[in-house]
Parts: C-alpha cells; sequence; structure tokens
C-alpha cells in the first residue's frame, strides 16, 4: 500500500537513531502507467499495457513520462488531497531539440505541437504509418500558421480526453474537481486555438485565388477535431465542403485528367496522400447506415464517374499500398447511377432518416440497366475480378503480420483484412437479399474471430481513428448475417471497441443501430431509439446514449420468422427482392 508524507514517516535522511520502524525510502518511480498512478500501486511497466491493470480487468491507459521541471502552465491549482501529484497533474511534454520553440507563438504551443507529433499523430493514424499525418501535416505545422493551430488544437483536446479517464469517484471530490480543472484547461485551449486556425485559414481563402492544400489540410484536421469533440454532422459538412472546392476547383475542374479522387492530376500542388484522404471519407460518409443531413447523396455526385477496373499489383509492397488499393477497389464499383436520382424518381412520402423498403422490381422497371447493382453500390464483374487480385497481392502482408517476426504490424494488416472481408461481402450482394447470405458464414465467422482478437489486443486504439477499419464490417454482420449468434457476438464487439470511432463510424452508435435490429426481428417494428443519434447526445468525455431521444419506427430488413434459404446468387435470380436503404 502507497504511503503518503506525513510527519509520522521517516524520511530520507533522518536520524538513523529514530527507534520508529519505517519503510526504506525511495525514490519514487514515475514510469509507471497512468492507471496504477491513479489508483496508487505499483506498476509492472509492461508495454505497452502493463500486465497488473489487464489481471485486474482494467483498462491500462499508458504510459507518459515527465521532465523534471515541470512548466507552470502546466500546473493545476493545488489542492492538498489524497492523490498523488504526479498523477493528477497534467503530465507535461518535453521539446526535442529539432523543434524550435521560436517557429511557434509561444513555449505553450511548442509542448502540445511536440505532443501532437508523439501522440496524437499515431493515434489518429490508427496504426498505420501514414505520410500524410507523419510527414505532410507535420511539415506544414511549420509553414502554415492555420495548420499549425489546427493540430495544436486537437492535441490540446485529445490531452483533455486522456487526462478525463484518470477521474475517480473514489478520490472524492476534491480530486475530483483537481482532474476537471485539468481537463477545462485543455479544453480551452484546444477552441481558442481552432478559432485561430479557422481565422487564419478565411484570410487565406480570402487573399489567395489559388489557395487549396491548406484548406484540404486544415480541413482533415477540422474533421478530426469536430469527431474528437463529438459534433460528427459538423465533421461531415466540413468534408462536403472541401471536397466541392476541390470538386470544383479551377486548376482541377480544368485539367484533362480523371476524376480528382483517385489521385492528385497536380500532385506539385496538392499531394496524392491528401487526394486518397478524401477518397477515404467520401467512401465513408456514403456507405454508413446513418444519414441525418443526406450527405451520403450529395457525396456520391461529386465522386460517381465510369473509368476503368484498377490495375491492382500482383505484388503490394506495404500495408499503405494495400490500403489505397482496397480503397480504389471500392470506388471505381460504385454505381454509375446515383442513389439520389433513384430515390427521386420513387418519390415516396415514407422516406425517412431510418431507411426506406422497396420493392426490387420497382427498381427494374425504373433502371433495368442497373437492376444488379445499383441498390448495393457495386457493379459485379468488375468488383469481382478486382477483389480477387487485392486479396491475392495483400495475402504475403498478412501472412507476415500474423508471424512471430512481423508482430508489430499486427493491430494495422487485421484491421485492413477485416476491412476487406465487409467490403467483400457486400460486394457479393448481401445487403441486397438477406437469402444469399447464407453462402458466405464462413466469412462472417472469419470476421467475429479475427474481430475478437483484435480489440482483446491492448494494443488496438480504442480512441477516434482517421479511417473506418472494422466498425463497417462488423455492422455488415449484424445487417446480413444469417446466425443470430454471430450478429450478437459482433454487437458485444461494437461495445467492447466503444468508445473507438473511424471516421465517420461510431462503434457504440453501430452496436446500438444493430441492437435495435435484433430487437425489431424478434417482437416486430417497435418505436425506439433514433438511428440517428444527434451531435448533442454524444460526448466522447464520457460517451453517453440518451434514452430519452423519439424515434420513428425500425424496420428491420427480415422477416420474424426466417426460413434459411440456400438460394442461387442474386444476379441468377428474377424474383422480387427487398431491401432497406437510406434516404436522400
Amino acid at each position: 500500500m502507497a504511503m503518503s508524507f506525513s510527519s509520522d514517516i521517516t524520511l530520507a535522511g533522518s536520524s538513523p537513531l529514530s527507534f520508529r520502524k519505517t519503510r526504506a525510502c525511495r525514490q519514487k518511480s514515475k514510469t509507471g502507467c497512468t492507471t496504477c498512478k491513479l489508483r496508487r500501486v505499483k506498476c509492472d511497466e509492461t508495454k505497452p499495457s502493463c500486465m497488473r491493470c489487464i489481471n485486474f480487468g482494467r483498462k491500462c491507459d499508458g504510459y507518459e513520462y515527465s521532465p523534471k521541471d515541470k512548466p507552470a502552465w502546466l500546473m493545476g491549482p493545488t489542492i492538498s488531497t489524497g492523490i498523488s501529484q504526479e498523477v493528477v497533474e497534467s503530465p507535461p511534454f518535453s521539446i526535442p531539440p529539432s523543434i524550435s520553440v521560436l517557429n511557434f507563438g509561444n513555449e505553450q504551443e511548442a509542448q502540445y505541437f511536440d505532443f501532437f507529433c508523439k501522440e496524437t499523430v499515431f493515434e489518429l493514424a490508427g496504426g498505420f504509418k501514414k505520410k500524410l499525418f507523419n510527414v505532410i501535416i507535420l511539415q506544414s505545422c511549420h509553414t502554415d500558421t492555420s495548420v499549425r493551430h489546427a493540430a495544436t488544437a486537437i492535441a490540446a483536446l485529445s490531452k483533455a480526453m486522456k487526462i478525463s479517464k484518470c477521474m475517480d469517484p473514489k478520490e472524492g471530490e476534491a480530486g475530483f474537481k483537481r482532474i476537471s480543472d485539468q481537463v477545462e484547461m485543455h479544453r480551452r485551449y484546444a477552441l481558442k486555438q481552432y478559432g485561430r486556425s479557422i481565422r487564419y485559414l478565411r484570410n487565406l481563402i480570402r487573399t489567395s485565388q489559388n489557395s487549396l492544400r491548406v484548406p484540404l489540410l486544415v480541413s482533415i484536421i477540422i474533421f478530426c477535431f469536430e469527431n474528437f469533440h463529438g459534433n460528427t454532422q459538423l465533421a461531415d459538412k466540413h468534408i462536403y465542403s472541401a471536397l466541392k472546392m476541390m470538386h470544383h476547383h479551377e486548376v482541377i475542374s480544368s485539367h484533362p485528367h480523371h476524376n480528382p479522387l483517385l489521385s492528385s492530376p497536380v500532385p506539385d500542388l496538392v499531394e496524392n496522400e491528401i487526394v486518397t484522404a478524401y477518397l477515404h471519407l467520401a467512401l465513408a460518409i456514403v456507405t454508413r447506415p446513418d444519414d441525418p443531413d443526406s450527405l451520403s447523396d450529395k457525396v456520391l455526385d461529386l465522386i460517381s464517374t465510369d473509368i476503368p477496373k484498377p490495375d491492382i499489383p500482383r505484388q503490394l509492397d506495404n500495408l499503405a499500398e494495400a490500403e489505397v488499393h482496397l480503397e480504389h477497389v471500392l470506388y471505381h464499383s460504385l454505381p454509375k447511377i446515383p442513389r439520389a436520382d433513384l430515390q427521386r424518381r420513387l418519390a415516396s412520402p415514407d422516406l425517412s432518416p431510418q431507411g426506406l423498403a422497396i420493392s426490387f422490381s420497382r427498381i427494374q422497371k425504373l433502371h433495368p440497366e442497373a437492376s444488379s447493382h445499383i441498390l448495393t453500390g457495386f457493379e459485379f464483374p468488375k468488383f469481382s475480378s478486382s477483389f480477387q487480385d487485392w486479396q491475392r497481392a495483400f495475402q504475403p502482408i498478412i501472412s507476415y503480420a500474423q508471424s512471430p517476426s512481423g508482430n508489430a504490424d499486427y493491430i494495422a494488416a487485421t484491421t485492413l483484412q477485416i476491412k476487406a472481408l465487409g467490403i467483400g461481402l457486400m460486394g457479393q450482394g448481401v445487403f441486397l437479399d438477406y437469402r444469399i447470405s447464407d453462402h458466405f458464414l464462413p466469412i462472417f465467422r472469419q470476421i467475429i474471430s479475427l474481430s475478437q482478437k483484435l480489440v482483446s489486443d491492448p494494443r488496438l486504439l480504442k480512441t477516434f481513428v482517421f479511417d473506418a477499419g472494422i466498425i463497417p464490417s462488423l455492422f455488415v454482420v449484424i445487417y446480413a448475417c444469417p446466425d443470430q449468434k454471430i450478429r450478437r457476438d459482433a454487437v458485444t464487439i461494437l461495445r467492447q471497441a466503444g468508445p473507438r470511432r473511424e471516421g465517420t463510424w461510431d462503434a457504440l452508435k453501430i452496436a446500438s443501430i444493430g441492437q435495435m435490429l435484433l430487437d425489431s426481428e424478434e417482437i416486430g417494428p417497435i418505436k425506439t431509439k433514433s438511428t440517428f443519434l444527434p451531435l448533442n447526445d454524444i460526448n466522447l468525455m464520457s460517451p453517453t446514449v440518451y434514452e430519452e431521444i423519439q424515434t420513428p419506427i425500425l424496420q428491420s430488413p427480415r422477416p420474424r420468422r426466417r426460413s434459411l434459404l440456400v438460394s442461387p446468387p442474386l444476379w441468377e435470380r428474377g424474383s422480387e427482392r427487398v431491401f432497406v436503404m437510406n434516404s436522400s
């Protein structure tokens, strides 16, 4: 049991003649994990998560190292409590020699930037080595004021979130207040830097006719910031505005090159990595099950195009290349006819944010040329060929990551594998007709098995990460799998992954949607919580779903009593089919 210092305890340097039996005094280690420090127990300092936390069923919040001299601005108000001082203080940052304070407004900003470099960038990249975060944004922070302010803003917000996890009711009101003060200090700084970034960005757009790169970079960081803060709607709108800016920019729109989301037509102006980032986000918005502002159709209108099948190399060199090619396979398989056009023609008064059940035979009459892929968003022959090419090229990477020598890449590689399996299921039409999903039970089981191992691995980040990974695939399992136990396992995994967010996908939110779908099959259509949760009802500091949200009726795509039919693939049948789709 840890001791507090008092006059009753013999300190180092006290008289050796003291008759009081004392514990040998040694300098306290400051390298233990945050959780053990808060609990005031000895940490075994196992990396990345200590075994003491794992064995006691607690979440290990990792390690933070403090230099000897702590800047005054990082110190909270001095309150006499039983909490160890080094625990409740906001752990300060150290400035590497390569970062000159002269490049920043003050030392405080430089320290937040150092935190952004060392921790926030890694978390946003989700374990992938992304040039966008590790090189492009970091370099831009030294040259572009708006980017630098945005980066320090999200670093401060990330810092506030980490400290908020240290709150423990057992520590008493004084300890709770001290940590709350620390959280509020970082949060205020984050909002101040956020405002500065926006002001500099507006001035840049107003004074520079050809400004594009910096607004695109800042919009990516703002997207991350708003998701950190829980403002998912605003985050999506920022991305849509940036997509419009890129789509209509004079330099890009006048270029005789291809669609700008595949690669930059002007790489000297905007790097390929920036363009690819917007492809990730656009696809995430288009495929997400909840769409309160009908952004998916607007985004689809911007990115839909008829372009040839992508060329997949025979061997992929690394995870970053594999991820880009997988996104291109998905992108090239998008329908030629925007879904918004389809829904305008159907013009039903029953459209709702939860989706509309419509007869596939009506689609065939309206769009016979798209009868096999318009609703799923895939062109089956093109998709199947490209996806198989990608799987063959990816196999050496995943095999290496699952070996002892490739363990460092395990999290990122397995995340990408799960993502690919979900995309493959969608490409085979499981969203279009639940009856064909019986053919894919081994794939559903594989997604669950891989996801269970991944979520139980302490290295998996359960915070906000930039790209979609395992959450969309688990939603595919919940929606399309014929086995109830597997579907419930998917809901459980999503809850265990919370509060992880992947781009526009929220694990806890999708778990709630999945639970409602399962419940609606058991008891019929029910009035329940909306599948869209307003931004005010989600707080990453303490993720909560409020029960009082009122809702329209949510209808599962399946009948309440299902017969597990083994039937030929969708494109070989002509019977009427039903599909649930988002409204526009």
